[in-house]
């Protein structure tokens, strides 16, 4: 990923040809925020999120499929070829098609998003819009660690909709109490999203630094312990 490009946001991010871009938080209201969220889920490539959450897909379902190639199961119904035409366009500002005879999305420069790409294509949309997305290994569904994970991921699904974690808006809003680092509610709408989220990391790593500082020069700090490091290089 060019980090320098992500975070000047001036250029759009090239993968594969495809060129793409990390909206600003205009862009996103011209929308509506539960759009964005949606174009996301479709233009990443999301066979999970896609099914269950946006077509009403049940576990069961979802499992008579799940083995079966992301690209694959998502481009065999011509209504959620629709969708996934808008999403890419949004994040490629390009009119997209879907073209069956060589079965890729294709992008009105030449470009195109196929079998073989579309993996790159979801990660480097996924970095734009401040998504690190984790590997997972691959799991033998019949054993207990399988069972175990899956638990888990029902109880973080419940856990995130019931914690009371920060919304765009307040991550927005904290950006602008900021002393010093020039966003205000009136400029704050020209970042694009990757800023936005790479901004509050670094804060977030500066702040932790600052009051560790304050527990230190009363002495309160345990023996070898160390004071974090901001200066230190971001996820993002």
């Amino acid at each position: 990923m060019n980090r320098l490009r992500c975070f000047l946001g001036k250029r759009p991010l090239e993968v594969n040809g495809v060129k793409l871009y990390s909206p600003t938080i205009d862009e996103i209201d011209e929308i509506g925020e539960l759009k964005y969220h949606i174009n996301l889920t479709l233009a990443t490539f999301d066979k999970e999120s896609i099914l269950k959450n946006l077509f009403g897909a049940t576990d069961e379902e979802y499992e008579k499929v799940e083995n079966f190639d992301d690209y694959d199961i998502l481009t065999i119904s011509t209504n959620i070829i629709k969708h996934m035409e808008e999403a890419i366009s949004f994040f490629t500002k390009q009119e997209v098609s879907f073209n069956k005879e060589t079965n890729s999305f294709l992008l009105s420069d030449g470009s195109e998003i196929t079998k073989e790409n579309y993996k790159n294509i979801s990660e480097a949309i996924n970095f734009l819009n401040g998504i690190e997305k984790k590997k997972e290994e691959p799991v033998n569904k019949s054993g207990k660690k399988y069972k175990k994970l899956k638990e888990l991921k029902e109880l973080r699904k419940k856990y995130n909709k019931n914690n009371n974690t920060l919304e765009l808006k307040d991550i927005l809003s904290i950006l602008c109490s900021v002393n010093g680092n020039g966003i205000n509610i009136f400029n704050v709408r020209k970042l694009t999203i990757y800023q936005v989220y790479e901004r509050f990391e670094r804060f977030n790593v500066y702040e932790n630094h600052i009051r560790i500082l304050r527990v230190w020069a009363n002495g309160l700090l345990k023996e070898n312990s160390k004071l974090p490091e901001w200066i230190v290089k971001t996820k993002l």
